[in-house]
C-alpha cells in the first residue's frame, strides 16, 4: 500500500516520465492498474513482441497490433493518444543510439505537463539522457516487510 501513496505523491506533481527500474514487470504493472482505477486512468503496456496494449484488471489485454515498434508508439501517443499511463517494457534498448526516440519522448513529455499522459520507463536497468532526467522521476517499489515475508514463507 506504501508503493501506492508514493506514486501518486509523484503523479500529483505531474511528471510527466517515471522511470521504475524492477525486475517484476507483473507486480509494476498492477500498481499501475490499481493507481489508474483510484484515478479514472487507462494502463497500457507496450511490448516489442506483443505492441501496445490497453491493460485492465487481472491483465486482460487489448492489443493494438498496428503499433509494435517504438517510433511508432511514441509517434502514437505525441499524435493524441487517449490520457493515460503507458507503460514502455525494456525501453532502454532504444535511448542508446536513437536520438528520434529520444526526441519523440522529450517531445511527449514537454506536451504533457498537465498529467493527462504519464510515460512510464519499465525496465531492469534504465539509465535516462541528461535532456529527459528534468522531465522524469525514478520511482522504486517497495521490498515486503518481514510480516509479509513469514506470510510468504507459510
Amino acid at each position: 500500500m506504501q508503493d501506492v501513496h508514493d506514486l501518486e505523491v509523484i503523479l500529483d506533481c505531474r511528471i510527466p516520465i517515471i522511470v521504475l527500474e524492477s525486475y517484476e514487470e507483473l507486480k509494476a504493472i498492477d500498481l499501475f492498474i490499481r493507481v489508474g482505477r483510484k484515478r479514472d486512468k487507462p494502463v497500457y503496456q507496450w511490448t516489442l513482441t506483443d505492441g501496445l496494449q490497453k491493460v485492465s484488471f487481472g491483465l486482460q489485454l487489448v492489443k493494438d497490433t498496428q503499433h509494435n515498434e517504438p517510433e511508432e508508439v511514441l509517434q502514437k501517443i505525441k499524435g493524441g493518444a487517449e490520457p493515460g499511463f503507458y507503460v514502455l517494457c525494456d525501453f532502454h534498448h532504444w535511448l542508446d543510439d536513437h536520438p528520434k526516440n529520444i526526441r519523440l519522448l522529450k517531445d511527449i513529455a514537454q506536451k504533457n505537463t498537465s498529467g493527462a499522459i504519464t510515460l512510464v520507463l519499465l525496465s531492469h536497468s534504465l539509465e535516462l539522457p541528461p535532456e529527459l532526467s528534468r522531465l522524469s522521476a525514478r520511482f522504486k517499489m517497495s521490498l515486503p516487510n518481514d510480516k509479509q515475508i513469514l506470510s510468504i514463507i507459510r
